[in-house]
């Protein structure tokens, strides 16, 4: 999350926290934050790092790519805010 604030475009195994916070990148629609692969091999490793090798070379997808990451709002404040519209599905209001 830090290397994303300052333009770092991940490529990561989409695992635990990897898998919720680097959204992959979708050259149509110039959404995502990274780059992700699911089975843990040097071949999906090898494809994740190819994909973003052909937005790396693609300087204006790049840039987009980049900033995706450089905009997302990591604060607690943000995180915090979830749980309580979370917690307040659960909880029924009682008047």
């Amino acid at each position: 999350m830090y290397a994303m604030t300052y333009g770092t475009v991940p490529v990561v195994h989409a695992v635990g926290g990897l898998r919720d916070t680097v959204e992959p990148w979708d050259p149509h629609t110039q959404q995502g934050t990274g780059f992700r692969f699911e089975t843990f091999t040097p071949r999906a490793f090898h494809q994740a790092v190819r994909r973003a090798l052909t937005v790396y070379y693609r300087p204006d997808q790049w840039r987009v790519l980049q900033r995706n990451g450089m905009q997302r709002d990591w604060s607690w404040d943000r995180s915090a805010q979830e749980y309580l519209e979370l917690y307040r599905t659960l909880v029924p209001v009682t008047s």
